[in-house]
C-alpha cells in the first residue's frame, strides 16, 4: 500500500460542507500566528472540475438553493457575503425585514414555504420574540443562490491557504482506529479502493448522505423510512394541452411543482408520488435508486400519473434524479476520532430546503473547535460539545421535513391536516412562527450545565450574536470583526469603571490572543453591557446595564478558550 504523509485532519467531501470546514479549520490554525501550523487534507470521490453532468444538478435551474438568516449571518462573518450572493440579493439582504415591508407594502414577498404553502414576508410580526437579538444589517436576510456559485467561493478561499491540499478521484473504502469510543487513539488511517493509506489525527466524513466515513466507521444511522417517492427534471413535455402549469399543485396522483415551460425550452419540474413503495412497479411511481439514471420512458409513466393525463408525454430528459423523505441521523456526531457533518450526519427529504443550511451550521460550529483539540488548546472530550449542540438542530429539521410530509399524503385526515396548516399559514402569527424556524431565527444552543457554575446565564447566551452597528469610528460592525476567526469580548459600555477590567480580562495569558477585545458604543446595543461572542458567532456569556459580572465572564472564557480545558 501507499502511504502518505501524516496530516491533523482529514476532510471526506470537498462540498460546501467539506470546504467551509477546511476554510474555518485554517483560521483556527492561525489564531496564534501568521503561519499556518495545521496540516488539512481535503478528499473528494469525484474530480475537483465538476463534469458538465454535474453541472447542471449545481447551477440554475436545478442547483438553486436558499440560504437562510443563520447561513447568511455565518457568510457575513467571513467577509463571503457579496461573493456568495448576486449583487442585487446582496442590496436586498442590507434592509431590515421592517424596512423591506414599508417598501413592499401591499404586495406578495416570498419568505419561504411549508410543504409548497407560500409564506409572505409581509405579513411577519417584527415585535414577535424572535426578533430580539436580530438588529437589521448586511445578513438580515436570507436568499438565493447556486451550489456551484457557494462551492467555487468557498474552493478559491480554501486553495489560498496554505497547509490546506485538496485531492480528487478518492474513493474511500476503510476507516481504522484503534478505538472508537475513547479518546486516546493516536490516529486514523482512511483506505481507498485503489490501495492508498491516508493517516491523520482526526477524520470528518462530509461526503453525504450516503457517506462511506458514516458507514465503514460504524455509526448509528437511525429514523424512519421512506414514504413518497420524489423526481427532480429539467426536461421538455409534449403537452400540447397545457396540462403542467406553473406553480405547486396536489392532484389524485401525488404533486407536482413546476417552473413553467418557455416555448420549446426545457423547464425545471419536480414529481412526488405518494404510493410508491419498496415493491411497486413502475406504474406505481416506484424506481430502484442503485440503478441510475431515471429513464425517459419512466420520468413519462410518472408525469402521467401524477398529473392525471395519459396523454402526457417527456420528449426530452436533460438530466433527472430520483428522491425519497427518508429521514435518517446518526446518534452521534463523533465516535473516538471520527466526526460527521452535514448529510453525513443527517438526511431528508429536500423538502423545505433545509439540508444546506444544517450542514453549513455544523461546519461552523465544528471548525474552531476541532482547530483547538488539535493545537493542544482543548482535551479531545471539548468536541462533544459539537453533538450537544448540533443534534438538537438536526433533530429538528427532521422533524420538519417530516410534518411537511403528513401535510402531503393523500388520504383525508393529511388534507384535513393540511387545511389546516395553510389558514394558520395566513395569518401573521402564523407564518411569523413558521418564518421563524425556516429562517434559524429562533436557534439557540442549550449551553447550561458545563459543570463550571455558568447556570443562570443571561436569556442572549446560547442565540448567534447581534450584529451591532458601532457609533466610534472604523469600528464598523460586529459581523465584520469576527473575519479573523478569533473570539470576542465586546465592551459596550468601556468608557465606564468596568471597561478597564473587560480589557485586562480579555488579555489574559490563559486565552490570548484567542479572544479579540472591542470597546465601543453600538448604535443600538439592546440593552447589553458587555458579552463574549465564540468564533461561530454564538454568544458564550452576557452581562446586561445591571451589572457586569467580571467572575461569570472569566468562567466563560476558561469554558470555551482556556488552554486548560
Amino acid at each position: 500500500m501507499a502511504i502518505t504523509k501524516q496530516y491533523d485532519i482529514i476532510i471526506v467531501g470537498a462540498g460546501p460542507v467539506g470546504l467551509f470546514l477546511a476554510s474555518e479549520l485554517a483560521l483556527e490554525a492561525t489564531t496564534n500566528n501568521n503561519n499556518n501550523d495545521m496540516s488539512v487534507l481535503v478528499l473528494e470521490r469525484d474530480p475537483l472540475e465538476p463534469t458538465a453532468e454535474k453541472l447542471a444538478w449545481t447551477t440554475a435551474p436545478l442547483g438553486v438553493r436558499g440560504l437562510n438568516t443563520a447561513s447568511a449571518e455565518t457568510l457575513h462573518r467571513r467577509g463571503l457575503l457579496d461573493l456568495v450572493f448576486e449583487h442585487g440579493v446582496v442590496e436586498k439582504l442590507v434592509m431590515s425585514v421592517g424596512e423591506m415591508q414599508e417598501k413592499t407594502k401591499g404586495r406578495f414577498v416570498f419568505g419561504g414555504h411549508f410543504a409548497g404553502m407560500l409564506l409572505d414576508a409581509n405579513k411577519i410580526d417584527t415585535n414577535s420574540a424572535c426578533f430580539k437579538y436580530k438588529l437589521p444589517g448586511p445578513a438580515s436576510m436570507g436568499g438565493p443562490t447556486t451550489l456551484d456559485r457557494l462551492t467555487r467561493v468557498l474552493r478559491q478561499r480554501v486553495e489560498g491557504i496554505k497547509g490546506v491540499e485538496l485531492l480528487g478521484n478518492v474513493d474511500i473504502a476503510t476507516v481504522s482506529e484503534e478505538d472508537y469510543h475513547g479518546d486516546d487513539s493516536q490516529g486514523v488511517v482512511v483506505g481507498t479502493s485503489d490501495g492508498q493509506e491516508f493517516h491523520a489525527r482526526f477524520v470528518v466524513g462530509c461526503d453525504g448522505g450516503r457517506s462511506a466515513i458514516r458507514k465503514a466507521a460504524g455509526f448509528d444511522f437511525v429514523g424512519t423510512d421512506a414514504e413518497l417517492m420524489g423526481y427532480s427534471a429539467l426536461c421538455e413535455f409534449d403537452d400540447p394541452q397545457g396540462r403542467i402549469k406553473a406553480g405547486f399543485w396536489r392532484t389524485k396522483g401525488g404533486i407536482y411543482v413546476s417552473g413553467g415551460q418557455a416555448g420549446d425550452k426545457a423547464g425545471q419540474t419536480h414529481f412526488i408520488c405518494m404510493d410508491a413503495d419498496a415493491t411497486a412497479t413502475a406504474t406505481n411511481c416506484s424506481f430502484d435508486r442503485s440503478k441510475p439514471p431515471v429513464t425517459r420512458e419512466h420520468l413519462e409513466a410518472v408525469a402521467r400519473r401524477v398529473v392525471g393525463h395519459d396523454d402526457l408525454g417527456v420528449k426530452t430528459i436533460h438530466q433527472a434524479s430520483s428522491w425519497t423523505d427518508r429521514s435518517r441521523q446518526a446518534t452521534t456526531y463523533r465516535r473516538g476520532r471520527v466526526l460527521l457533518a452535514g448529510d453525513s450526519a443527517h438526511i431528508h427529504s429536500p423538502l423545505g430546503a433545509q439540508g444546506l443550511n444544517t450542514g453549513i451550521g455544523d461546519a461552523v460550529n465544528l471548525g474552531w473547535k476541532l482547530g483547538r483539540v488539535v493545537r493542544g488548546h482543548a482535551p479531545v472530550g471539548f468536541l462533544d460539545t459539537y453533538t450537544r449542540e448540533r443534534h438538537p438542530v438536526g433533530a429538528d429539521v427532521l422533524e420538519w421535513s417530516r410534518a411537511q410530509v403528513a401535510t402531503l399524503c393523500p388520504d383525508p385526515s393529511s388534507r384535513a391536516l393540511a387545511g389546516l396548516v395553510q389558514d394558520l399559514v395566513r395569518t401573521s402569527d402564523g407564518t411569523t412562527c413558521f418564518v421563524d424556524r425556516i429562517w434559524g431565527l429562533s436557534q439557540r444552543y442549550d449551553m447550561g450545565d458545563g459543570g463550571d457554575g455558568l447556570d443562570n446565564q443571561h436569556p442572549m447566551v446560547g442565540f448567534s450574536a447581534p450584529d451591532f452597528e458601532f457609533v466610534d469610528d472604523g469600528t464598523g460592525r460586529l459581523g465584520e470583526l469576527m473575519r479573523s476567526g478569533h473570539g470576542l469580548l465586546v465592551d459596550l459600555g468601556h468608557d465606564d469603571i468596568h471597561g478597564p477590567e473587560l480589557s485586562s480580562l480579555a488579555r489574559d495569558k490563559a486565552w490570548f490572543p484567542q479572544v479579540d477585545y472591542v470597546g465601543a458604543r453600538a448604535k443600538d446595543d439592546l440593552g447589553i453591557r458587555a458579552l463574549l461572542v465564540r468564533p461561530d458567532g454564538v454568544v458564550a456569556w452576557a452581562a446586561g446595564k445591571n451589572g457586569v459580572g467580571l467572575d461569570e465572564a472569566k468562567v466563560a472564557l476558561s469554558r470555551w478558550f482556556g488552554t486548560g480545558n
